[in-house]
């Protein structure tokens, strides 16, 4: 398996986030949020309750992100205060990240589909050059991301400081950021994507390197003609099982947080 971005309820902090702030009473740009969020409240709620179950929702999930951005930014273009130069500044490290998502998501599919590296369907050279491109955009893609979440905090400081909201203003605004985002969650997730990752490759590199020298029995099983091949590919695999699995752990956790907020919202 490969990790199902699923950020934070975000926005839900977005309104809040600004109490505090000089000249921060209510424009009609945050109130075009508040409804927002509002109507979006139950469709969130369903969202995460469907990925709870198992479902994948991280293409509609990063949509949702996307169209909840545009509010944001809509919001922030309609003001000259610091409400809406704090909105639009976590808009924009924001939209990064979403950004960063669809692209891995994108990239992920193909490999979910294949089942990962699937011996089967490598029936030659060019079907084997076929899987390394996919994983090495999906490894890019990943490196994208994970840099990308890694410095959304001190892009969105960096971001405030710029758009000239007072420190005390701009300590709400991360505190909120971080708390919807679960920035060091999202990286825990991501570094299980980087051992799959690495562990598909690796068990390509064994492939490649014993071409013609290994068969799929059809109960899918790959034998190879040497035992030092078997030990390479063995460890491969179960190093990509094992993250698997903290992964599943890792996104469980995510999901309580996230249905915290939910549950916590009016």
């Amino acid at each position: 398996t490969l990790g199902v971005v699923l950020i934070g309820q975000f926005a839900s902090h977005v309104v809040p986030l600004i109490t505090g702030a000089p000249n921060s009473g209510q424009s009609a740009g945050m109130a075009a949020v508040e409804q927002y969020q509002r109507e979006q409240l139950d469709e969130s709620r369903d969202i995460v309750e469907r990925a709870a179950r198992g479902e994948d929702i991280s293409v509609e999930q990063n949509e949702r992100l996307s169209n909840h951005l545009d509010v944001l930014e809509a919001a922030a273009a309609d003001s000259d205060n610091d409400e809406a130069a704090a909105m639009g500044a976590v808009a924009e490290v924001m939209r990064s990240i979403q950004i960063a998502s669809a692209e891995f998501n994108s990239a992920r599919q193909p490999i979910v589909e294949a089942g990962g590296v699937d011996p089967s369907v490598i029936r030659t050279r060019v079907d084997l050059l076929a899987t390394r491109r996919r994983l090495d955009r999906l490894d890019a893609a990943l490196v994208t991301l994970t840099e990308t979440v890694a410095g959304a905090e001190e892009s969105v400081g960096e971001k405030l400081v710029e758009a000239g909201i007072p420190e005390r203003g701009r300590a709400i605004i991360l505190r909120n950021v971080l708390s919807g985002l679960q920035p060091e969650l999202q990286l825990e997730i991501r570094q299980t994507d980087r051992v799959i990752v690495d562990g598909f490759r690796g068990m390509l590199d064994v492939l490649d390197a014993e071409w013609g020298s290994w068969e799929v029995t059809p109960t899918g099983d790959v034998l190879f003609e040497t035992d030092e091949a078997v030990a390479a590919y063995v460890a491969h695999a179960e190093n990509v099982d094992r993250a698997a699995l903290e992964q599943q752990r890792l996104q469980q956790e995510l999901l309580e947080v996230v249905q915290r907020g939910l549950r916590s919202s009016p």
